[in-house]
């Protein structure tokens, strides 16, 4: 691109001002119509004070303006004409406070199974608990690798929007009702560090809880070399301390002997450890966590890998009855 100087002119600052800020051009868009540098267009601007305000704090009534436009389909420029705002600030208004079109708008159709005594609400706030994001407006997002498993999870809720994402997949989840519920529970935007390990009315949705804080933040480890099981570990990891306290004194309470640990990352951020290293406590473990009418809610991973691990114990006559009973 060749370089140009620009002048002074009135004319020129007035063209600058209406492409800038009325018709919302980029400076790349001005680069390529004045054959300038970003440099040489970005020292213009600032010299005439040609600047975008983008704090915009629309009245109720104009913001319930802009949120039926959207739904109708309108764009942000006819939008903008009617309120007689450049349309940069409509644009930025609708992405600051996530303001979808209707076919983003990742509604939750069916709630009724956001109670207390439902048995997936409670494993959704196990899963939300360790891999789930409270955001601003009544959005809630989730995460989780296993793509196959994030499709159950929408089918499940009654979840109409997309899944982004493809190493990683997310949903973003819009529900008032929800982020209430979450709230009312402990979780916050930080709910990393401060998220208490939520009760629930009774053991059997304890354990459905747990479950979703295992299939989110959990792992079951173990090698099986000729014939020697070493290694055994079944393990949750929490940046709360809250959290990983009340978790390690349910366990406890239900006979199930734990180890508590403070740790560091490889960045240094301290997180909490609990573990389970004994054939017994974990074989327990997998009947309290699998063994009601609410099976279909887990990740098949890991839910095969604890049935690897009881095929393996099969194999150690200490522990045939037991294992046996729990697989009637």
């Amino acid at each position: 691109m060749g370089k140009s100087i620009l002048n002074d002119s009135q004319e020129l600052i007035e063209e600058f001002r209406k492409d800038f800020l009325e018709n919302n051009c980029s400076v790349k868009d001005l680069c390529v119509k004045h054959s300038c540098s970003p440099a040489v267009i970005q020292r213009f601007l600032k010299k005439h004070g040609i600047k975008r305000v983008y704090k915009y704090n629309p009245s109720s009534e104009d913001i319930l303006f802009i949120k039926n436009s959207i739904e109708e389909k309108r764009t942000y420029k006819s939008i903008a004409e009617e309120l007689n705002v450049p349309s940069y600030l409509i644009s930025s208004y609708v992405n600051r406070n996530i303001i979808r079109k209707k076919k983003w708008s990742n509604e939750i159709e069916d709630d009724s199974w956001i109670n207390e005594n439902n048995s997936l609400y409670w494993y959704v706030l196990g899963l939300l608990a360790s891999d789930g994001h409270l955001g601003r407006f009544n959005e809630i997002s989730f995460f989780q690798k296993d793509l196959s498993f994030i499709k159950k999870v929408q089918k499940w809720i009654h979840h109409n929007g997309v899944i982004y994402g493809k190493s990683i997949g997310v949903i973003h989840i819009n529900s008032a009702f929800l982020h209430t519920k979450l709230i009312e529970k402990g979780f916050s935007s930080d709910k990393r560090y401060t998220i208490p390990f939520i009760k629930a009315p009774n053991s059997y949705l304890q354990w459905l809880f747990i479950r979703g804080l295992f299939d989110g933040d959990g792992s079951l480890y173990f090698k099986y070399i000729s014939g020697v099981m070493e290694g055994l570990s079944w393990q949750i990891c929490s940046g709360s301390e809250n959290m990983t306290n009340g978790l390690y004194s349910f366990l406890n309470s239900e006979g199930i002997k734990c180890h508590k640990e403070k740790r560091k990352s490889s960045v240094g951020n301290t997180y909490y450890h609990i573990a389970v290293r004994s054939k017994e406590p974990i074989i327990k473990l997998f009947s309290l966590l699998y063994n009601n009418e609410s099976i279909e809610y887990k990740l098949p991973k890991k839910y095969g890998k604890f049935l690897k691990l009881l095929e393996l114990f099969k194999l150690n006559k200490q522990v045939d009855d037991i294992v046996d009973a729990l697989r009637k």
